[in-house]
């Protein structure tokens, strides 16, 4: 899972303690969008993307503790695989907690519940 923050209008900034919505909602500034990608068995030839982008998919993500140093919460959103048409075909639920320690650039990699993390900020 990749949690990024990006803008092609502003600057970025930290984001504070709170909850937050994950869905799709184009041009929102406050709405995060949920992209899980399965790699069964490693093999990338294989891989299976779900994202919040489909209607009625999405969750919360929560940071409860953001300052200079470190960002921590956790997230909870559920996605779908969708056909050429954007249909949904698939659903999966995501969960987990997180923990990001600066180094330079936000950039952590973690694991938890057997799922590789990584969250960019």
């Amino acid at each position: 899972l990749q949690l990024a923050i990006s803008s092609n209008t502003q600057v970025i900034q930290r984001p504070e303690e709170g909850t937050y919505v994950i869905g799709d909602e184009a041009g929102s500034n406050s709405v995060f969008t949920g992209i899980y990608v399965d790699i069964p068995n490693g093999d990338f030839n294989e891989a299976v993307q779900y994202n919040t982008i489909a209607d009625g998919y999405g969750g919360t993500l929560v940071i409860e503790a953001s300052d200079s140093g470190i960002v921590t919460g956790n997230f909870n959103f559920t996605a779908a695989k969708t056909d050429e048409n954007g249909n949904a075909v698939k659903e999966i639920t995501v969960n987990g907690d997180f923990e990001a320690i600066r180094s330079g650039l936000w950039l952590v990699f973690f694991e938890t519940k057997n799922q590789n993390l990584m969250l960019f900020i």
